[in-house]
């Protein structure tokens, strides 16, 4: 969760500004989904690498999509 209110009022802001149609969010490539998706799963990362103690994990991410 991001705590700095002027951090979550860009993201925000960003999110929006993309909106094609209602609740579509963010385009498929688009660097801030990517970025998001990164920051997101980095605790499920580290869980399975480090307490799960895998040597190999690979996570395949894909979005919903509307049309």
């Amino acid at each position: 969760m991001f705590l700095d209110k002027d951090v979550f009022k860009l993201l925000e802001k960003i999110i929006r500004s993309y909106e094609s149609m209602p609740k579509a969010g963010l385009p498929l490539g688009n660097q801030t989904s990517q970025w998001f998706a990164v920051y997101y799963l980095d605790g499920f990362d580290r869980f399975i690498k480090e307490r799960e103690k895998m040597s190999y994990y690979v996570r395949y991410m894909d979005v919903y999509s509307y049309t």
